[in-house]
Formats: C-alpha cells, structure tokens, sequence
C-alpha cells in the first residue's frame, strides 16, 4: 500500500510539472505573439508620422526656391538659399526630436551635393 501511494505522488508531481510548463510556454507564446504585433502597430505608426512630417516639410518649401538655386559657390549670397535655409532651421526646432536635417540635391554632372546642413549656422556648405 505505502508503494502504490508514492508511485501516486509522482505521477500528481510529474502532472504538475507538465502542467506547469505547459502554461509557462503559453504564456511565453502569447508575449511573443503580443509584442509581434505591438512592433508592427509601432512600425506603422512611426512610419506614418515621418510621412505627415515629410509632408509638412515638402508643403513649407517653395519648389520655385529650389529651382532657382544653381547649386553653386554663388548660391550662398542669394536671397533664395538663405530663405530655404532659414526654413530648414525652424524645420528643424519645430522637429527638435531629430537630430539631423540636410538639404541633398544633385548638381548638372549627376552628383549628390550635400547643400543645405540645418544643424549648426557655422556648417561647412557645399559638400561635394
């Protein structure tokens, strides 16, 4: 008698321990599940942020401004690159959680001109 009734706790203590890992890994299951699709409902939120952003800032810069800039030396002294520079910089404390806002635009040789840096008023113009 005393054989069968430990025989009986092992199989009660080797239930629980399947028991037990059986609801540990559901629920180790549905956090992963969880946060799977927290990431996805962050990522399309972020994502449709920066497009409300990058409107705003394609709708506060005049196209005429940009076409009128020859993106040479002599762009500096202009009234157009100073307008669109000084846009870029409010831009910039408007969205102060970014940390950096250029202005890329490619010259007549198909090169990418690093042309307008918003971060600091002393920035180096120009960039080739």
């Amino acid at each position: 008698m005393v054989l069968h009734s430990e025989n009986n706790r092992g199989k009660k203590a080797s239930i629980k321990r399947v028991i037990f890992i059986i609801i540990a890994a559901a629920i180790v299951f549905a956090g992963g599940i969880f946060t799977w699709f927290e990431q996805i409902a962050v990522t399309e939120e972020v994502k449709t942020e920066l497009l409300k952003q990058g409107n705003f800032i394609k709708e506060a810069i005049n196209v005429r401004t940009i076409t009128a800039l020859k993106t040479t030396y002599d762009d500096y002294d202009t009234d157009e690159y100073k307008r669109l520079e000084k846009q870029l910089k409010l831009t910039k404390d408007l969205f102060s959680r970014y940390k950096n806002i250029y202005f890329l635009t490619r010259n007549d040789e198909k090169d990418i001109i690093y042309f307008i840096n918003a971060n600091k008023p002393d920035s180096v113009k120009l960039v080739l």
